[in-house]
C-alpha cells in the first residue's frame, strides 16, 4: 500500500531519498539516475502504525487466529488439544464480532427497505 500523504521518494538501487517536484511523476533518482523507486510513507502514516500492530504479540495472535479459522473452513480437523487458550478465545471474539457486524448490516438494510 502507498501512503497518500507521502512527499518523499526512495531509490531502490542506491537508497537515496528525495522530494520531487511532482510526487506522482518523480522521474529518475537525482543521485544515480535509476528509474527504480518507491513512494515513502509520511511521518505519521497510519500504515506504519498498522505494520507495528501486525508485528506485535496481539497482531501475531490475530494472524494465527485468521490462519486457524481459514484452515477450519477449508476442512482441516483440529482438536482442542492443538489450540491454545488464547487462540480459542480469539476465535470466539472474531466470531462474535462477525455476527455483530452481520446483524448491524441486516438492520441497516431493513431500515433502508422501510424508507423505500
Amino acid at each position: 500500500m502507498e501512503c497518500g500523504n507521502a512527499v518523499e521518494i526512495g531509490c531502490l538501487d542506491c537508497g537515496h531519498d528525495w522530494q520531487p517536484d511532482d510526487i506522482d511523476d518523480p522521474g529518475v533518482c537525482p543521485c544515480c539516475g535509476s528509474e527504480h523507486w518507491k513512494r515513502l510513507r509520511c511521518g505519521g502514516c497510519r500504515l506504519t502504525v498498522l505494520d507495528t500492530c501486525d508485528a506485535s504479540p496481539a497482531g501475531n495472535l490475530l494472524q494465527r487466529t485468521i490462519d486457524l479459522k481459514l484452515a477450519l473452513q477449508a476442512g482441516v480437523h483440529i482438536t482442542l488439544d492443538e489450540i491454545g487458550a488464547d487462540e480459542l478465545r480469539a476465535l470466539q471474539i472474531v466470531d462474535e464480532e462477525r455476527n455483530r457486524y452481520d446483524r448491524e448490516k441486516e438492520q441497516e438494510a431493513q431500515a433502508g427497505r422501510q424508507l423505500s
